[in-house]
């Protein structure tokens, strides 16, 4: 970890070299995204398609975008057992860990006798992206699809990039 502190001598150069270089404001990676997201509001499935053509390089027709229950079930069927085992005991310790750390709302009467507290409310939908292909990442699926439905997320949306082949990886569907 860097600390840059105000005291620094080079404090506004550190500063601003710590805070630069971040996509996070990128003009061009903001726009190519607004972009992206226009262009599947307005054509839809037939954007989804041709967008995982030109990144995924793998053709996946519309009707196969979400998987299907047979998809799932083969996935659990191709998936190494080692694997499924090792995912369910990560599964297990992320949730029971999440539960322990949850928020909880409180509230109390403050020396004015003013109600003050806080209140946590899960989100109603949440897209969560896992990357995948070659390198996929179950934890990161562990981490963050378990810990929104601990929250009691209702709705919670998955997307990860296929192979060239067009499937996705069956560690990330157990």
């Amino acid at each position: 970890m860097n600390w840059v502190r105000p005291s620094d001598a080079n404090y506004e150069t550190r500063l601003q070299a710590a805070a630069g270089g971040s996509s996070l404001f990128d003009p061009v990676i903001e726009s190519r995204a607004r972009d992206i997201l226009d262009r599947v509001r307005t054509e839809g499935d037939a954007a989804l398609e041709a967008l995982t053509r030109q990144f995924d390089k793998a053709d996946v027709p519309a009707e196969r975008l979400a998987l299907t229950r047979a998809e799932w079930m083969d996935a659990a069927l191709r998936a190494d057992a080692a694997l499924r085992a090792a995912v369910e005991e990560s599964h297990t310790n992320v949730r029971n860990f999440a539960r322990r750390s949850r928020r909880r709302p409180w509230e109390m009467t403050n020396s004015h006798g003013a109600r003050v507290g806080e209140k946590f409310d899960a989100f109603d939908r949440v897209g969560i992206y896992i990357p995948g292909g070659t390198a996929p990442l179950v934890s990161t699926a562990l981490m963050t699809v378990t810990l929104a439905q601990v929250a009691g997320c209702p709705e919670i949306v998955v997307c990860t990039p296929p192979g060239a082949d067009g499937s996705v990886n069956p560690a990330l569907i157990h």
